[in-house]
């Protein structure tokens, strides 16, 4: 098998679904519907970490110059900043060491060992259970162009991130979280207008806090936004359009163990557009 197809055979996952949906047509345009679905998926693709030596780079760390600074100058391995300095001031001479620049440089050399990278790629994972609920339910006033739209979805996994071991790598459901919409709309004589409000609750974003990492949880917290849409077609080939996002100006907040860990709190204030289409032909 040659490597590509190895990779490719190694990242593949095996979900098997599950979809029941009961829909309930009332009238012209409204309508009721409840769905369950399940999703047992195996070998899920995620992040793995690896630490190992790649490019022979050599590290000052643990090399020959670092070793003999930090038995002269007494020192221990995590005295980085001292071991440095005392290099700098007594092995100047040394050709790993270059003064000549500002800040000065140490040079790893042959001979030290090879520096260690952490590396990530997709790797298989265990296997997880996702089920939930979906409900909607859609609601026209007769022929008067109002109505609503109401639909939430309820999702449940059988794996989630255990704070109790933070600075271990674990293998979590990213973005998994209920969420709900709620619409007002009128739609009648060339008008369309959309109120919406829209919720998600708290969900893991992932497992670390930065580029690279791999331990403690990033987390978002509950956020709903209202949205307004407005579409009128003023004649055959002209149509305006005006939309404002974020309205009530809501916060995206950020966390990592608890709530009281703030990562990031995010206000991108409303955003409108307003545009005009027009139909040449």
């Amino acid at each position: 098998m040659a490597v590509d197809e190895a990779i490719l055979s190694y990242c593949l996952w095996r979900p098997t679904n599950i979809d029941l949906s009961l829909e309930w047509y009332y009238a012209d345009d409204s309508y009721f519907s409840v769905g369950y679905f399940e999703k047992d998926v195996k070998n899920f693709i995620g992040t793995g970490f690896e630490e190992t030596p790649i490019f022979d780079i050599p590290n000052v760390i643990g090399g020959q110059l670092w070793e003999d600074a930090k038995t002269a100058a007494g020192l221990t391995d995590t005295d980085y900043g001292e071991i440095g300095n005392y290099i700098i001031n007594n092995y100047a001479d040394n050709a790993a060491v270059d003064t000549s620049v500002t800040p000065a440089e140490i040079y790893g050399q042959d001979g030290d060992p090879a520096l260690v990278w952490v590396l990530s790629r997709p790797v298989n994972q265990k296997a997880a259970e996702v089920d939930g609920i979906e409900i909607n339910l859609q609601h026209t006033f007769g022929d008067t162009g109002y109505g609503f739209v109401a639909n939430a979805t309820f999702a449940n996994a059988n794996i989630g991130y255990d704070i109790a071991n933070p600075l271990e790598g674990q293998f979590v459901l990213n973005g998994l979280s209920d969420s709900a919409n709620l619409i007002a709309f009128y739609d009648k004589n060339d008008l369309q207008v959309r109120l919406a409000y829209n919720w998600r609750d708290d969900f893991l974003a992932g497992a670390g806090q930065g580029q690279g990492t791999y331990t403690n949880p990033t987390n978002v917290e509950a956020y709903g936004q209202l949205d307004l849409g407005i579409t009128y077609r003023a004649t055959e080939k002209l149509t305006v359009y005006f939309s404002g996002l974020n309205l009530t100006e809501e916060t995206v907040h950020v966390y990592g163990l608890t709530k009281d860990q703030v990562l990031q709190a995010v206000q991108g204030g409303p955003r409108y557009d307003i545009g005009l289409r027009y139909q040449i032909n």
